[in-house]
């Protein structure tokens, strides 16, 4: 069944439903703003859904909002941040469900500042675009007809696109967005390929990097705003990394990839122009992930060496552990990455969200610039 019509009063609502209680938001965290704090009183979320992150409500502000999707039938919710120096969510109930199993597409594809959601339906089942103008959320129809891993092009100069990326490479499509639609266009991505979006040249265009793990042949493509192809360059990554999307100069425009080696050495290349990369190795002990925020890489441990967080080049370097005392994160803690307290271009917070009763933890980071 298609996601019904969906109208968002910017109300406050504690409800549960279907036995699941509503989203609870976060209580402010006291203490003076530093470059990396936390909080986990009254992040509780009490429930089991996809998390999905986008400025869909209110005034175009930089604050993101955190849609608790409930897969199927059961109550589905929202919170709406509120710009401070802690946490501050109001948290309030969709009117009607999404009603169905999908795995949600984020981007402006109208080209309005704000977000809108594509519900895929993998394989041939119905599918429905979302389109957000700060209250309310107009539904169409929209066919996607067929398995693909999806990535967003998220083009400040106006609409976001979709690529829909065959899984392990092969034929694909990009839906480039304009008013009344969306124009397709066939594309084949290089064999055993994942696909990377950044701006990885100077402009307000995102780019896609074919990673292929191993000795494969990994791909560049700079794309206009478009999604035509303006150029190509083969690259040689030549190994098998967690790679990740940092922000290396700040504002957005050149973006780079850390090649994270599980307790390894780990590079970071960041764009500069089409097929090249200035390039930095990072000294790595952490056994574990890397979540990109921003400017920042946090990298998460699965063994007894604490996490560390990693600031990406456009900066001088600076690494930090957690705090001292600062109980490890629990290993059902997924990220959820956005901007939730302080705006910005550089700063992305992160909220650690486990489905069930575990407790969550929201780390928000204030650079010192």
């Amino acid at each position: 069944m298609r996601p019904t019509r969906a109208l968002l009063p910017l109300l406050l609502a504690a409800l549960a439903v279907g036995g699941l209680p509503a989203p609870a938001p976060p209580a402010g965290a006291g203490g003076a703003e530093t470059t990396w704090t936390h909080t986990s009183e009254g992040v509780a979320v009490n429930g089991t859904y996809t998390p999905i992150v986008g400025e869909f409500l209110g005034e175009i502000d930089d604050l993101d909002e955190i849609l608790w999707y409930a897969p199927g039938a059961a109550t589905d919710h929202i919170w709406t941040a509120a710009e401070g120096v802690v946490p501050d969510f109001t948290s309030q109930v969709l009117p009607r469900a999404v009603n169905g199993t999908y795995a949600p597409v984020v981007g402006d594809f109208a080209g309005d500042a704000h977000d809108d959601i594509l519900w895929y339906a993998s394989g041939a089942a119905a599918d429905s675009l979302w389109i957000s103008d700060g209250t309310t959320w107009a539904s169409r129809s929209v066919s996607v007809n067929g398995t693909y891993a999806p990535v967003v092009l998220d083009d400040t100069a106006g609409y976001d696109d979709i690529v829909w990326a065959a899984p392990g490479g092969g034929n694909g499509a990009i839906w480039v967005f304009h008013g009344t639609g969306h124009v397709s266009r066939s594309i084949t991505s290089p064999a055993g390929s994942q696909p990377l979006v950044g701006r990885f040249n100077e402009g307000s265009c995102a780019d896609l990097f074919w990673y292929v793990p191993g000795a494969g042949a990994d791909e560049a493509w700079y794309l206009n705003c478009n999604g035509i192809i303006g150029a190509t360059a083969a690259e040689a990554v030549f190994g098998t990394y967690e790679p990740v999307v940092a922000d290396g100069d700040v504002d957005g425009t050149n973006d780079g990839i850390l090649w994270f080696d599980d307790g390894g050495p780990s590079t970071y290349w960041e764009g500069d122009d089409v097929g090249t990369w200035k390039t930095d190795v990072y000294a790595n002990d952490v056994d574990g992930t890397a979540v990109a925020a921003g400017i920042w890489v946090h990298l998460r441990s699965d063994g007894g060496e604490p996490d560390e967080l990693l600031r990406v080049p456009g900066h001088p370097v600076f690494s930090a552990l957690i705090p001292s005392g600062t109980a490890p994160l629990a290993a059902s803690l997924q990220p959820i990455v956005g901007r939730f307290v302080v705006r910005g271009v550089t700063v992305r917070d992160i909220l650690w969200y486990a489905p069930g009763p575990t407790a969550e933890r929201m780390f928000y980071l204030i650079p010192q610039l």
